[in-house]
Order: structure tokens, then C-alpha cells, then sequence
């Protein structure tokens, strides 16, 4: 097929009103030439043409339009020429065999969707970028290797989602935001390094990363710091991520007093996580889905436990609860189906919500509490539900 003309090439939507042959002329185009004089690659225009495995781009467009090649199942390699300005997006998603293109040096923004789902193996982001959109590369399950250039201030939610073979990410100095799983699911990423530059790490950044074991950090960061591989703000007395690969046991520091939202989330292979009493926060779905920890002691400085902050943790047997403790929010417990007994060290029974210990039966659980509180537990809301309700050792420990 050649196209040629002066302008902007219409929409699929536009061809598809005035040709009703258009769709199944899509299902044979092979190879597109597109003439001089043409400045826009319309939205949608070869949306799905399964057989299209080669197309040539004149130095006269400047824009590509959204899903323009989107679906495009046999096309292998593209260039595209730096007269072009603007990708919109979902321009290349989804191009299964794209193993190989070259993207404008001039471009200034990688758009959302724009080369999901493609087979490259590697990618060289123009240095003129400065953001790098929405899910822009999730999904493409042969990358091993991004670097991003200094230009670059911010990479938004998902980008690299799911590149199930990515296991080299360089951070250049300069990336002021990393979004909301910007890298989750990267299954084979062990390791990253912070920029000084980097301001903002949103807490899922890093989500279902099985083998992620280890972030460092710049020492010139003015708001992160590093140990041991987990990361912290800059003044270290905040934790914030754990990398969801580390094994076995997690001593938390002691100059820590607040554990971040989902701070351990997904650290299933932890056994043992030790927080020390100078802790006196503990965030929301801190320990989610934590499956192989088998026990916790809530520190006697923390006056809350936070909406979902056990989820899932199945392997859950026994829990320590504070004198201090006032609150449990909503399915705090949910889905700790092994759990059997709680030291609850408080005289007055927590304010407890109603599904705080969803999907947990309850009459298998052993509930100690002060002496002279008994017969308190045994009419309070939820408590009372408990299946044997005991005094406390004087050790509080009853394990």
C-alpha cells in the first residue's frame, strides 16, 4: 500500500465511514509506504493489520497518532524518522514481534502505552525525554536492559510493569519521580540503585518483585537513605521498603520509629520480622501477604493497627498486641487462618472492627488478656467471640 498526499492521513474511524472494505483490506496489507508531503499517521489507521510486517515513514511526519500500528502482530522492525515530535498513546502497543525499533531523538515525552506489550529486547530512550508515561513499556517480556537518560524527571505508574526479564535498570541523576509500579512485577530485577536526584518513590514502586533483594542509594540523596539493602528515608528513622526477594529474618534498626505503608508487602519467604519498641507507627498493609511469617510483637508504643496491615499472612500463629493498643482497623487479620493464640496485653479491650479477623475462625483461637480484665473481654464486641479466653503469664508470653 502507498500513501501519499500532503497533511494529516485520516482516522480508521474515518475510512471505515467511507469504505466498508477498509477493515478486511487491513487483514492483507503487507507493506505501507507512506510518500513525502504526509505529516500525521492518523488514530487507529492500521489498528490490527495482522500481516503488515514493514513500513516506511517519510522525514515529513511529525506526529503519530494513538493505536495507529497498535496490534500489528507481524510487523518486526521500525524506524522512525526524528522529524517526528509525537507519539500518542498505544501508537505500537501490543506489536508482539516489534523486536526492533528506533524512536525519534526528538520526541520529549514517551507516551502511556505507547510500546506495551512489543518484543524488544532493548530500548534507547532519547535524551530529550523528560517523562516517561503511564505503562509506556509494561509488558515486554524480552527486556533485559533500560537505561534512563538525565533528561528524564519523572517515570509515571506501571512504565515497566511485568518485563518479566529486566535485571539491569540504570537511574540517571536527574529522575526527581518514580511512580506507582513503575517496576512491579519484574520478576527476574535483583537490585537498583537511587540517584541523588530522586525525591519521590511511591511505596509500590517496586511491587511483586520475587527476586528483588536490594536497593541502594546515593549518599548526596537529600530524602532517601539505605541499609542493608532496604530503604529508608533520609533521616532513618522511617522505614519504607523492604524488597519483596529478601529471605528468613528482618531485624528492623533500632533508630526506626515508623514502619511505612506496605513497607514489607510481598515479602513472602520472611520467617521472622523483629521490631524494636522504639517503634510507634506502623502503616497500612505494612505486612501484607507476608505468607511465611509465623509471628509478630506489636512494640508497646503503637496505638493502632492499620487497615490491612496482616493481610494474607497465612502462615500467622501467634500475635503479641500492646498495652497501649487502642484500635484495629478493618481486616487487619484477614485471611490469618492459621493464627492460634493472641497475648493481648491491654486491660481494656481494643476498639475492633468487625471484619478485623475476616475469614479467620475465631473459636480456634486462644485470647490471653490481663486477669482482671476476663470477664471485660468477655462481653466486649468481636473478643467475646474468641473460643477460650485466659489470663495472661506474668511474662505475657504464653507461647
Amino acid at each position: 500500500m502507498i500513501i501519499k498526499g500532503k497533511g494529516a492521513t485520516m482516522t480508521n474511524y474515518g475510512i471505515t465511514k467511507k469504505s466498508k472494505e477498509w477493515t478486511n483490506a487491513t487483514k492483507t496489507i503487507k507493506k505501507v509506504t507512506i510518500k513525502r508531503g504526509i505529516t500525521s499517521i492518523g488514530y487507529g489507521i492500521f489498528n490490527d493489520c495482522d500481516s503488515l510486517v514493514s513500513v516506511s515513514i517519510p522525514k515529513t511526519v511529525t506526529r503519530i497518532g494513538d493505536s495507529s500500528f497498535a496490534g500489528c502482530d507481524n510487523l518486526t522492525t521500525l524506524k522512525i524518522p526524528n522529524s517526528v515530535v509525537q507519539i500518542d498513546g498505544t501508537a505500537f502497543a501490543a506489536c508482539k514481534k516489534l523486536t526492533t525499533i528506533n524512536i525519534s531523538e526528538n520526541l520529549t515525552k514517551i507516551a502511556p502505552l505507547s510500546y506495551a506489550q512489543i518484543g524488544i529486547s532493548n530500548i534507547i530512550i532519547p535524551v530529550k525525554v523528560t517523562i516517561i508515561g503511564r505503562e509506556a513499556f509494561a509488558w515486554c517480556n524480552n527486556l533485559d536492559t533500560i537505561v534512563i537518560p538525565e533528561n528524564v524527571i519523572k517515570i509515571e505508574e506501571g512504565a515497566f510493569k511485568a518485563c518479566n526479564s529486566l535485571t539491569d535498570i540504570q537511574l540517571s541523576n536527574g529522575l526527581q519521580i518514580i511512580g506507582k509500579e513503575v517496576f512491579a512485577q519484574c520478576n527476574k530485577l535483583q537490585k537498583i540503585f537511587i540517584p541523588a536526584s530522586v525525591a519521590d518513590i511511591d511505596f509500590s514502586a517496586f511491587y511483586y518483585c520475587d527476586n528483588f533483594t536490594e536497593i541502594a542509594v546515593d549518599a548526596e540523596n537529600a530524602k532517601y537513605s539505605s541499609i542493608d539493602g532496604a530503604l529508608y528515608n533520609k533521616a532513618k528513622d522511617t522505614l519504607l521498603i523492604v524488597p519483596s526477594g529478601r529471605k528468613g529474618a528482618f531485624v528492623v534498626p533500632n533508630h526506626v520509629t515508623h514502619i511505612g505503608r506496605s513497607a514489607f508487602e510481598r515479602c513472602s519467604e520472611l520467617t521472622e520480622i523483629e521490631i524494636p519498641e522504639n517503634v510507634t507507627s506502623i502503616g497500612r498493609g505494612a505486612f501484607f501477604r507476608c505468607s511465611s511469617l509465623k509471628k509478630i510483637v506489636i512494640p508497646s508504643a503503637v496505638d493502632s493497627i492499620e487497615s490491612g496491615t496482616f493481610w494474607y499472612c497465612t502462615s500467622l500463629q501467634s500475635v503479641v498486641l500492646p498495652k497501649n493498643l487502642a484500635k484495629i482497623g478493618s481486616s487487619a487479620f484477614l485471611n490469618c487462618y492459621n493464627l492460634t493464640s493472641i497475648n493481648n496485653l491491654s486491660e481494656i479491650p481494643q476498639d475492633i472492627s468487625n471484619n478485623a479477623f475476616e475469614k479467620v475462625n475465631l473459636k480456634k483461637i486462644k485470647l490471653y488478656v490481663p486477669t482482671n480484665s476476663l470477664l471485660t473481654y468477655q462481653n466486649a464486641k468481636i473478643w467475646q467471640n474468641f473460643g477460650e479466653i485466659l489470663p495472661l503469664q506474668e511474662e505475657g508470653n504464653n507461647d
